[in-house]
């Protein structure tokens, strides 16, 4: 395992905070949800340290059955500070990109702080992620990759994430900047508690298909000039959506009307030209990025112009 970057720096206040966190409220136990589909490096990690493995058992016949998702257990963390920091080191080093632009694995997911039983918190988990499409056929909703979690409360109806919440006790990821954060915090399940079958209607099954191009958007948008807010999820989401609705079918055309939409405004096309260009377009089967060529940075900046014109107005 080579990470090409140095992050040690970021290993122990994380490894405080999440000590900190179960002192405070008296927990003990810790448990690391693991996705090994790709690689995985934290295998070695839990056989180093003597951590014991509980697979989550089956959760859709596409996945393969010699790489089922696992809990690494901790039974009592203030003797174990050696292995936690040798996952968070790996954890840590996945959501950074310290392992370089091809790997894109995340299988260091979610970090449960949770004293209930373990074989009891695996079947949860894994029922969880048992979800229906629209068509009714059964679908795995990685809820547990940090890519998609924090994009599910806006895909979700309130009924659906609070089933899906109720799998999970205090549940903490690790951040692209490296900081390990609180992703839920609710509370642990009762024993004759039943997690809600979810299935998802054409609208949210849509919403679930857009989470990668708004996370390709969200790493490009720091090259576009964008400073990350809690709306620009929702608003890249909405980009896309608006893309597809105006007949503009690929991945890349979603990303230029996103990036048309973050560097002059959400409603470029609404603009009577832009309107009539991307009418034309879509009928004639033409790539955006041919389309919007017609427009020179004049054009664009005449958009910016108005745009701050009317919000100054607003204000």
């Amino acid at each position: 395992m080579v990470v090409g970057q140095d992050i040690g720096w970021l290993v122990d206040p994380a490894v405080d905070y999440l000590m900190t966190f179960m002192d405070s409220y008296e927990y003990t136990a810790l448990s690391v949800l693991i996705d090994p589909t790709l690689v995985d490096h934290a295998a070695a990690i839990g056989e180093e340290h003597a951590l014991k493995r509980f697979p989550l058992g089956w959760i859709h016949d596409d996945f393969d059955p010699e790489k089922q998702l696992y809990l690494l257990h901790i039974p009592t963390v203030h003797n174990a500070r050696p292995a936690i920091e040798a996952l968070l080191e790996l954890n840590i080093a996945e959501a950074t990109g310290a392992f370089g632009t091809e790997y894109r694995a995340r299988s260091v997911c979610a970090w449960l702080v949770n004293d209930t039983d373990v074989y009891a918190t695996s079947r949860w988990l894994a029922r969880a992620a048992q979800v229906r499409r629209p068509d009714g056929k059964p679908w795995p909703l990685r809820y547990w990759d940090p890519r998609v979690l924090p994009h599910l409360p806006r895909v979700l109806n309130a009924q659906q994430w609070a089933a899906l919440a109720s799998a999970i006790q205090n549940w903490f990821s690790v951040s692209a900047e490296g900081c390990l954060l609180p992703a839920l915090n609710c509370d642990a399940p009762s024993k004759d508690a039943t997690p809600l079958a979810l299935k998802f209607d054409e609208r949210q099954w849509a919403a679930l298909e857009r989470i990668a191009l708004i996370n390709q958007s969200l790493k490009l948008a720091s090259d576009w000039g964008i400073s990350f807010t809690p709306e620009l999820p929702t608003t890249i989401d909405q980009l896309i959506a608006t893309a597809r609705q105006r007949g503009f079918p690929t991945d890349q055309d979603a990303l230029v009307f996103v990036a048309c939409g973050l560097t002059t405004h959400k409603h470029f096309d609404q603009y009577p030209a832009v309107d009539s260009a991307l009418r034309c377009g879509a009928a004639l089967g033409q790539p955006l990025a041919h389309i919007i060529q017609q427009f020179d940075d004049a054009f664009w900046s005449q958009i910016e112009r108005e745009q701050e014109s009317i919000e100054a107005r607003r204000a």
